[in-house]
């Protein structure tokens, strides 16, 4: 069976935040309520869609994550969403979020300043990145899962996102893992790295890690066995299916 059939057939479909069900033109974004609900995370994910698809379709996830350093991320986010926006739903609202509305102390009080690793220093006001709010045609249609979609896309060093959002709140439902060895990859994310490294030491264990062909998984995680590939990416590599 392919991917979104093993999720659909697990049967733990997730449900629709509340904060998102509600959402307005007017609404104000909060990233607990956020990241409180159930989140694919993809680091260095670009404009690669594939998680959305499989996690939306297969399980209703409604909660997207990227994390990607490249300096015009959100401008091809933008241009891409405005050739291509998410099969079977309208485009309703694009957000800007800026460094303190994500990253704070655990205090509760705001990161006045972040030098990144690629060499990026953040402050409380800069703009960094933006919350795509997607809602589902009224038209039947087949293969997309939840009512609405929440795709926040940040252009921040991504070891930093993973370490600092998710080591005090819930683990990400999913992690999609993919070495892909040009441009601004400057470290790996599969087994034996830094990402791997933060997880083990934060105990930010996800429930399944979607790992591509030319990556390692991470130590106590096992490929599902009888579930398909799924092709994906600038590269159309083989995507398996891990599971703790």
């Amino acid at each position: 069976m392919d991917i979104t059939e093993f999720l659909h057939k697990e049967g733990n479909h997730c449900v629709l935040p509340a904060w998102l069900e509600s959402w307005t033109e007017d609404s104000s974004f909060d990233i607990n309520h956020f990241l409180s609900s159930d989140v694919v995370f993809y680091p260095g994910g670009a404009t690669d869609g594939q998680p959305i698809k499989l996690f939306n379709i297969g399980c209703h996830v409604s909660c997207f994550l990227y994390a990607d350093s490249d300096p015009k991320i959100l401008e091809t986010v933008n241009q891409e969403f405005s050739k291509r926006p998410l099969k079977g739903y309208d485009l309703f609202q694009i957000r800007e979020i800026i460094f303190a509305e994500v990253f704070r102390e655990s205090s509760g009080t705001t990161i006045v300043s972040f030098n990144g690793q690629n060499g990026i220093e953040y402050n409380a006001r800069d703009d960094i990145g933006c919350l795509y709010i997607f809602k589902k045609k009224d038209c039947e249609i087949k293969d997309i899962g939840s009512q609405f979609v929440a795709i926040l896309y940040l252009h921040v060093d991504a070891f930093y996102v993973y370490e600092t959002l998710f080591s005090e709140k819930n683990p990400p439902l999913a992690v999609l893992l993919a070495d892909h060895g040009f441009g601004n990859n400057y470290a790996k994310f599969g087994g034996g790295d830094k990402l791997e490294d933060i997880s083990i030491k934060h105990r930010i264990l996800p429930k399944w890690l979607l790992v591509a062909e030319n990556t390692c998984e991470w130590k106590h995680y096992q490929r599902l066995q009888g579930v398909n590939a799924a092709i994906g990416g600038m590269n159309s590599q083989k995507r398996y299916l891990f599971g703790i």
